[in-house]
């Protein structure tokens, strides 16, 4: 029976840090979406030496955006499968 309470109080403990976890990652990708939205702006006037600047932080915010959306899928995916599981214990 103990070791029923761990493992559901271990599956909420993920499930709360998993919540925690989604708002955190899709404001990350908004804030790098209009961080490249501002440097497309900027690279319309941006001097040689700038513009090498600004293809490098750009190409960096595509891949972390890329990196985000993975890990938005899969903390979804826990997210779902923990709340399976505690609903599975919640049953007679």
């Amino acid at each position: 029976m103990a070791e029923e309470s761990d493992h559901k109080r271990n599956l909420m403990r993920e499930r709360d840090y998993l919540s925690e976890r989604l708002p955190e990652v899709m404001m990350e990708r908004q804030r790098l979406k209009a961080e490249s939205e501002g440097l497309k702006v900027e690279k319309a006037e941006a001097t040689p030496e700038r513009l090498k600047s600004i293809r490098r932080r750009q190409n960096y915010i595509k891949r972390r955006i890329g990196e985000l959306r993975t890990e938005h899928e899969t903390v979804t995916g826990q997210r779902r499968l923990v709340n399976e599981q505690l609903k599975a214990l919640k049953k007679p």
